[in-house]
């Protein structure tokens, strides 16, 4: 089994890519982190109780082991790095591929998304705070110019070798 994460900051195309992903890749599927409720909460504690969801996710993706390959779309840090890891212990492999478009191509508008003063302000951080240089990526797609079905391809040809 595989756990795969799509790392990137905000509207690198971490959710396009991983939707594009469980569909190209027979038994897996794509665990949406934003889509966990959270409401009414500061935004750490937002941030908190969605990866506090996101592990039991994972834990129950493991534990009942219905599909070969769990991705899931979430920017990268060494606390969640570490957490991670220990949920998911040796019984599966963890895999973390980062999208890395340019700073000024992810201050766009892409796709269909309108980004507000709050994202572009959080994705300048994310660049400072080195969400697109994460090390212990297993693979790096500088995903500019590359469409969302370029990307997913590669990203799958890496995992099915």
């Amino acid at each position: 089994m595989k756990i795969v994460n799509i790392n990137g900051p905000i509207n690198s195309g971490k959710s396009t890519i991983s939707n594009l992903l469980s569909r190209k890749i027979a038994n897996s599927r794509f665990i949406e982190v934003d889509d966990f409720e959270a409401q009414g909460l500061s935004f750490q504690k937002r941030i908190d109780a969605r990866l506090h969801q996101l592990y039991d996710a994972l834990e129950d993706a493991i534990s009942e082991h219905q599909d070969e390959v769990v991705f899931f779309a979430y920017p990268m840090y060494p606390s969640t790095f570490d957490t991670l890891k220990a949920v998911i212990a040796d019984r599966a492999e963890f895999i973390i591929v980062t999208l890395t478009p340019t700073l000024e191509a992810c201050l766009t508008n892409r796709g269909t998304r309108n980004l507000d003063e709050w994202e572009i302000k959080r994705i300048k951080e994310m660049y400072k705070e080195g969400v697109p240089t994460f090390e212990p990526s297993d693979l790096f797609i500088d995903n500019t110019v590359r469409s969302a079905f370029e990307t997913s391809e590669i990203i799958k040809d890496f995992l099915m070798k």
